[in-house]
Formats: C-alpha cells, structure tokens, sequence
C-alpha cells in the first residue's frame, strides 16, 4: 500500500471530504483495499459519509468491491441504516444481489437490522425478495426473528412468501411464535401464513405445536414488540475485532418458562431501537474524533487495517 492510498483510507475513516477531495485529484487509488479489503468505498458507506461516496464514485470506485467478509459497500449502508448512502449507490447501479460469506444479501441485511425504509429501497431496485442464505433463511426470516414489524410489513407489501422453510424447517411464521412477535405473527397469518406447516422436528407453528401457544392461541393479546433487537453497529474499520456476525439472525427454541424470563427482561430494558438509531446516526463529528483516536494509537501495530 502506497503513503498515497494509506491517507485516502485514513481521512475516508475520517469524513475529511475536503482532503479526500484533494487525495482523488491527486491521482490516489480509490480501488486500494486494506488488510481487510476493504476499499474507501466500503467506509464512506459504512459510516454513512455521503459525500465521500458520491466523491469516490465520481472518481470510478470500484461500487460492488467486497471486503474479506464478502460485504460490499451496499451491504455495510444497509447494515448501518444509511438511507441516503444506500440510494447514491443504487443509483450508480450497486449490484442489489451480491452475497456475502453467508449467502446474505443487502436485504437480508437491511431486514435483520429492522432499516424499514432501506428494505423498501432494494425492493424498489428488484432485490431477490425471497433470496435465501447459508441457513436458507429469507429476508422475511431475518426481520422475524428479529421482531422488526416494520421491515416485515415492508417486506410482505413487496411479495415476500410466508411460507418458505429454513434448515431447521422452520417458516418466519414459526420464529414469530417462538420470539413472541404477536403483531408479526398477525401480520403474518394475514398475508397466507400456514399455521400446520410443520418443521423438521414435526412441530407446527400454531397451538399444535406447543411453540409459546400463548402467542399463537391468543394473538390478539400484548406481547413484547418494540421495535425488534439491536443487531449493533458495523464498523468498517474495527468489525474484525468485534461483533460477531455468523449466524447472528439465528437463534435456537427455547422452553416456555425460558421464553417468559427473557421477555420479562427485555421489559427492564431501554427500547432497542434507541440504541440502534444512536449508533447508526452517530453524529460524524464524534466519529472522526473517535477514529482519530483509534489510528493514531494504532498506526504502527500491524494489526491495524490501515496500516
């Protein structure tokens, strides 16, 4: 990696567009990839800086580059619920189908964060809406389990099919049974949901089954919905280090009495959405600062991405 390129990732972590700017009409390589792969592109996204992506695709970045997790930048916007990142590289023709290291797509992504608006958006640009991943999960998989109403309600209007198993041969209906996702599992049952359709274990979703009956026998009643569960916030720069992302979406059935404990829990709790919108709208002056940090700490560890 040249000093140049070195630079242009470091004031892309940095949201300096102005010596970003200057780095481009330089002749720096906005194609370079760190340690990780990733090219500028993929933090401009990933942090949500606007301006630098529309600076780098101008400049002819590589738009569909995909890092060592086989993200592209796409996928890290939609991670991250930058809407407005997410239409410029729609625009600049962002390839909606791209799969990561999981099989999943910028929608699956979008809709396991609950980025409502973002799902709409790929779905508009003819994202595969029933595309399935390693764990032949959908989208609407993805927002189910999660609990993220708004995303499966955004993905049903777009013709997602309720009925698709994943390998366990569970539907979203299932997962919305066993999480306790009364409004999904409505939403679900309204949109053609199976209630008989069993899973490799033989179990069904509805009373029959025994998955959290309460939910299913009475679905009208409240339950724990919120805004669904905070996946966290993808850091293009220190991901590596950090949140796990493998099989994040994929959680195993608990017991009854179990289930209860966790939703009791998780009434104790701040709404999750809180801290998902604050880290996702994370105001950049603070981020530049928190990065500044970081590289300057780390600039001769060979660890670092960058350096």
């Amino acid at each position: 990696m040249t000093p140049a390129d070195r630079e242009l990732l470091l004031n892309t972590a940095q949201g300096n567009i102005a010596e970003v700017q200057k780095l481009i009409d330089q002749g720096a390589n906005v194609k370079a990839q760190d340690n990780n792969r990733q090219t500028p592109l993929h933090l401009a996204a990933g942090y949500g800086y606007i301006k630098i992506v529309e600076a780098l695709l101008a400049a002819k970045a590589d738009i569909n580059a995909v890092n060592k997790e086989g993200q592209t930048p796409l996928h890290l916007a939609a991670w991250n619920g930058h809407t407005d990142t997410v239409n410029a590289l729609l625009a600049a023709k962002a390839d909606v189908k791209a799969v990561n290291e999981d099989g999943q797509t910028p929608l699956h992504i979008a809709a396991r964060n609950g980025h409502a608006k973002i799902v709409k958006a790929l779905i508009v640009a003819k994202a595969m809406v029933d595309a399935t991943d390693t764990y032949r999960q959908t989208p609407l998989h993805c927002a189910t389990i999660n609990g993220h109403t708004g995303a499966v309600n955004a993905l049903l209007a777009g013709g997602a099919h309720a009925n698709i198993k994943d390998e366990d041969g569970q539907t979203p209906l299932h997962w919305a049974t066993i999480n306790g996702h009364a409004a999904i599992v409505q939403a679900l049952i309204a949109q053609g949901a199976d209630v008989n359709i069993k899973d490799n274990k033989g179990k069904t979703a509805g009373p029959v089954g025994g998955l959290h009956t309460e939910v299913g026998a009475e679905s009208g009643r409240k339950a724990i919905e919120g805004e669904g569960s905070a996946i966290g916030f993808y850091d293009p720069l220190y991901n590596s280090s950090g949140m796990r992302r493998r099989n994040t979406t994929k959680v195993k059935p608990v017991d009854s009495s179990t289930a209860q404990s966790r939703r009791a829990a998780v009434e104790r709790k701040p709404p999750a959405s809180k801290l998902t919108s604050q880290a996702a709208n994370a105001d950049s002056s603070d981020l530049s600062r928190k990065y500044t940090s970081q590289l300057s700490e780390t600039r001769s560890d060979p660890g670092c991405s960058i350096c």
